[in-house]
């Protein structure tokens, strides 16, 4: 019995070192991922120059911003003197990423009150389901997409089940 239980034991050491490993490897591979997207999204942004006819003067991405407000990490900002567009890139964004950007979009405020009333959001992603697009219109939050290798912006009002 007592060797029965050592061998389990050490089978379960064995496969917990197996599946910490599995997880740091699939987290590289996220990781990867999605600085491939956020790269993707943030060079089309940059040739786009506009989104809803606002004229952006810089694009960063993988931005982190520490105050003494709190800080956050935004994978896309645009900006320009008066306008800043704050992208939340995601394959497949759930409804919590929606309180995440707000709260975003809350301390950038804080932290740049010249903005104040001036930050757009968006979220870019691969899959986006209907209940995204109607949280995002309610919010007025932009949907960017890759259609046909082109980037598409859907502004807010023109949200729609069928805009995907």
């Amino acid at each position: 019995q007592a060797k029965r239980e050592a061998d389990l034991e050490a089978w379960k050491q064995k496969m917990d070192t197996i599946l910490s490993d599995l997880a740091k490897q699939i987290g590289n591979y996220t990781d990867i991922e999605s600085e491939k997207y956020e790269k993707h999204y943030a060079e089309s942004l940059a040739a786009m120059e506009t989104v809803d006819g606002i004229h952006y003067d810089s694009v960063e991405k993988r931005v982190w911003v520490f105050s003494r407000f709190g800080q956050t990490q935004c994978d896309i900002i645009m900006r320009n003197d008066t306008h800043m567009f704050v992208v939340e890139v995601k394959h497949n964004p759930k409804l919590k990423t929606f309180g995440q950007i707000m709260r975003q979009r809350e301390l950038l405020e804080q932290i740049y009150p010249r903005y104040r009333g001036n930050i757009r959001l968006g979220i870019a992603a691969e899959v986006i389901q209907p209940q995204i697009l109607e949280k995002a219109k309610a919010l007025g939050i932009y949907i960017l997409e890759e259609k046909a290798g082109e980037l598409r912006i859907t502004l807010p009002n023109a949200i729609s089940p069928s805009s995907t």
